[in-house]
């Protein structure tokens, strides 16, 4: 990869292939393990651990700051943060969800704008991925969960396990 990374910046800044295209010509680029891997190579960072470890270090301040929220969003964020604090066992990934979502929605996004869920049960599925620029695909079948990435209507990555790996 480090080999052809010059090309490929050249074909993204000159070219300005689409992301179908891109993904036909390099796609190692669309491998997670890939992806972490160039990250790693580029800032001397993991891009996952360093990623987790600081949004886990950062939660306790984000909850806090979240609860002091007034308004209509407030009352948003409250019923989000709401569905964690009543379990009795915190399940981390759950936490790291949430923090996620109301993280969206705090800096004043829309999380149907980033995150669509859909019924893997319908037939359209594939069909309205088509419509989206940049979109978290959550598709939902028979409590099981797959993310993927939608990039120009491309599904890039299928998956992905949750919502912090997407």
């Amino acid at each position: 990869m480090s080999k052809t990374f010059a090309l490929r910046r050249h074909e993204v800044v000159e070219l300005c292939p689409t992301v179908a295209e891109f993904k036909d010509r390099w796609p190692a680029l669309f491998d997670i393990l890939q992806i972490n891997e160039e990250f790693r190579r580029i800032t001397t960072l993991h891009l996952e651990p360093t990623f987790i470890k600081m949004l886990d270090y950062y939660t306790p301040k984000l909850f806090t700051i979240f609860s002091c929220k007034g308004g209509a969003l407030g009352q948003i964020l409250k019923k989000k943060m709401g569905a964690i604090q009543q379990t009795s066992h915190q399940n981390i990934e759950e936490t790291r969800d949430v923090v996620l979502r109301c993280l969206v929605n705090y800096l004043g996004e829309k999380e149907e704008d980033l995150i669509q869920e859909y019924n893997c049960d319908n037939e359209d599925v594939q069909q309205s991925l088509l419509q989206h620029v940049m979109k978290i695909a959550v598709c939902k079948k028979d409590d099981q969960e797959d993310f993927s990435i939608v990039l120009e209507g491309v599904q890039v990555m299928t998956g992905l396990g949750n919502l912090i790996r997407a």
